[in-house]
């Protein structure tokens, strides 16, 4: 609550915009938001009916959109709001997609500037284009409890043939999201005979498993109609976050699937694969399941949407359509454990399909790596002070707050103290700071998924070439964190600085550009010179001249990017353009830095260059000392020696080459002490043999 009042008062806005974006940041890398947008606009529409809004946000998975209103209370105690009050505010934000999209007032649309106007024209635009807009939501977020009477808000309203509906965010259910769970998703409970109404369940056939499983697997048949039912209440939610990421550059609705559904519906279950899907659990009643929960499609997210497309855009009769389930309820207790086993059973699931190893990066050896150098990368004490800082990397959502569950109060104090909030890394914002750096301010400004996704194909490709891996070390994880200061302290500052050129829009595609921008003329301009990174690392902030020349560049980037004649009208998608990265490049081409603000930054790129060697070389150390740990850890350290014989017996299902059994041979007289240590690549050539045999069956 103080963190949003100061805001306000840095901003010189009211307190409800600061709150929902701190709600919003929170939230982020989880499946409630995507690509969100945050601004405060309030206006007409026809009939001098007011209109409000806070932001909005667009889910290209499912194709609805976002609009946020809601209300910051500046009181102590938790104060109660009504449905009166939680309608007033949702009607305001439904007005403004009904004049986009319906009445389209003259006054109105003369009205819209910069955000507002963008996303004017990114409604109209998705509403122009098949399949359009499945859903409007109206996202009322509060700091204040929604009234215990009030036990489900629906909203009646249709807006041109488009359904809406309305989430209320209140602080208990933010306090369950944020502080309680920590989880990306909030828990999808599915209770089938309110779906179905007239339908007390769906059969099922369990199929037994092992005990020493943690699993319990079952095969149903649902109706089509109820398929598109459920996707249609809980939309991109219900896709685990592989297929979510697979079908974020991809088109939902496929258009084989479409023309079964239109031509031959009675043949659906014969031609179509079916769905595969996890749940933490399931209740059953006179032999039928009726209820999943936590229920996650791991397979099949283009037949869930198909489905929901043809019922809800195009009206058309699913009676004919069955479709064929593989629920898989999974018994883990621990939520890290719970992420990896369904990311596990995913990865399977999509084998023979398009899905990429980079959709299943969440859980990639680079995490592991980067949250090990978090951990162990301390940063200079600030001025004043004698204890350093750590960076936190935070390689599943919420391990922050986790963290810190079971402290005692002097104990979160400390960790607080040495691992600060503002110095907490998400996956995303790894993905986003590298990709500024590295040049691609258009994949940056794409959105977080896009860009992850993007950033994911780097590091796997990377992660084939030995040398290029053991690029990931100690020092570029000081950069990344450098780059973090540089954006965060450019986002501070054009938050609360009067600056005559900034009229409070497209602040993230400014500083993304301006960053991206800043090296490339570095590059360009100071050739035999690098950027310092060293020193902003052991300064731990940016001084006054270097923030001084990197504003004075944001705003010539800012009025270059909203200059007319561009490409593209809306702004927010000409950033997404590498067109429009092109462009900057040649208007800036001989822009010049002054060479006085940035000289403390500027250091001889030889010194770098052997900075980077050393870091290197220590890091391919490691890599190795982790390859032999693998090798030679208690669980295969006396497995070895029985590797060969199984080989022998299934020399057609692993098909061995020379190379790789003499690794093993290898390996077996290192573990027996008659051999000395094996090099990385006899390590990673045993090791792919030990996969392999594991994956055969080996036990």
């Amino acid at each position: 609550m103080e963190e949003s009042q100061l805001a306000a008062l840095e901003m010189g806005t009211g307190t409800t915009l600061p709150f929902i974006e701190k709600v919003i940041k929170e939230l982020q890398d989880t499946s409630f938001i995507n690509d969100p947008k945050t601004f405060y606009w309030s206006g007409k529409g026809a009939h001098n009916s007011e209109i409000l809004l806070f932001g909005y946000d667009y889910d290209e998975i499912d194709n609805s959109i976002s609009i946020y209103t809601g209300i910051f209370a500046e009181t102590i105690s938790i104060a109660t709001i009504n449905r009166s009050q939680v309608d007033e505010k949702v009607k305001r934000a439904q007005r403004f997609a009904k004049e986009c999209l319906v009445t389209q007032t003259h006054s109105f649309i003369k009205s819209l500037e910069n955000d507002v106007a963008d996303f004017r024209d990114l409604m109209v635009n998705i509403d122009s284009k098949s399949p359009g807009i499945s859903k409007i939501k109206v996202v009322f977020i509060t700091n204040e409890k929604l009234s215990d009477r009030v036990k489900k808000i629906e909203s009646n309203e249709v807006i041109k043939n488009i359904p809406s509906e309305i989430q209320v965010w209140d602080i208990e259910r933010l306090y369950n999201l944020i502080i309680v769970a920590n989880a990306d998703h909030e828990d999808i409970e599915i209770n089938l005979p309110s779906i179905t109404r007239n339908r007390s369940g769906i059969a099922y056939l369990e199929v037994p498993q092992d005990e020493e499983n943690h699993f319990s697997c079952y095969l149903a048949v649902l109706p089509g109609d109820l398929l598109a039912k459920i996707y249609f209440e809980y939309g991109s939610q219900l896709l685990e976050g592989n297929v979510r990421s697979f079908l974020s550059t991809k088109t939902a609705t496929n258009k084989k699937i479409q023309a079964t559904i239109n031509t031959e519906p009675s043949k659906f279950f014969v031609y179509n694969n079916g769905i595969s899907a996890t749940a933490t659990d399931v209740e059953f009643s006179s032999n039928k399941i009726i209820n999943i929960k936590n229920f996650q499609i791991i397979n099949g997210g283009q037949t869930t949407a198909s489905l929901a497309y043809a019922k809800y855009k195009r009206n058309v009769d699913l009676s004919k359509i069955s479709v064929q389930m593989k629920l898989t309820i999974v018994k883990e207790t621990d939520p890290i454990e719970l992420a990896n086993t369904i990311q596990k059973i995913s990865r399977s699931s999509n084998s023979q399909n398009k899905v990429s190893d980079a959709d299943f990066f969440a859980n990639h050896e680079f995490h592991i790596l980067i949250e090990k150098l978090s951990l162990q990368t301390q940063a200079p004490p600030a001025i004043g002070y004698t204890i350093g800082t750590y960076w936190f990397y935070e390689r599943a959502k919420g391990q922050y707050n986790q963290k810190k569950m079971f402290f005692s109060s002097k104990e979160k104090a400390r960790f607080e103290f040495t691992h600060p909030k503002e110095k907490l890394l998400s996956k995303t914002d790894f993905a986003k700071f590298h990709n500024i750096w590295k040049g691609h301010p258009d994949i940056v400004s794409k959105g977080a998924i896009t860009n992850f996704n993007y950033f994911a194909k780097i590091i796997e490709k990377d992660w084939e070439d030995q040398n290029k891996k053991s690029s990931y070390n100690d020092y570029y994880f000081k950069q990344i964190c450098c780059i973090a200061m540089l954006y965060r302290k450019l986002e501070k500052e054009i938050t609360i600085s009067k600056l005559d050129w900034y009229h409070g829009s497209y602040r993230a595609n400014v500083i993304i550009y301006t960053l991206s921008l800043f090296f490339k003329l570095l590059h360009k301009h100071f050739s035999r010179k690098s950027f310092n990174f060293q020193k902003l690392w052991d300064d731990q902030q940016l001084d006054d001249r270097l923030t001084k020349e990197l504003l004075k560049l944001a705003k010539c980037v800012y009025l270059e990017l909203t200059a007319p004649g561009r490409k593209i009208e809306n702004v927010t998608q000409w950033c997404k353009r590498e067109l429009c990265w092109d462009n900057i490049i040649k208007k800036f081409e001989h822009y010049q830095i002054d060479i006085e603000n940035i000289k403390p930054y500027l250091v001889s790129s030889t010194l770098v260059l052997g900075a980077k060697k050393d870091a290197k070389k220590a890091q391919q150390m490691d890599n190795e000392i982790d390859l032999l740990t693998q090798v030679a850890s208690r669980e295969k350290y006396e497995r070895w020696k029985f590797l060969p014989s199984y080989i022998e017996q299934h020399k057609i299902e692993i098909c061995p080459t020379t190379a790789e059994m003499k690794a093993v041979d290898a390996v077996i007289k290192m573990c027996a002490g008659r051999g000395g240590n094996v090099s990385n690549y006899i390590c990673r050539l045993a090791l792919g043999v030990w996969e392999k045999a594991i994956n055969n069956g080996w036990k």
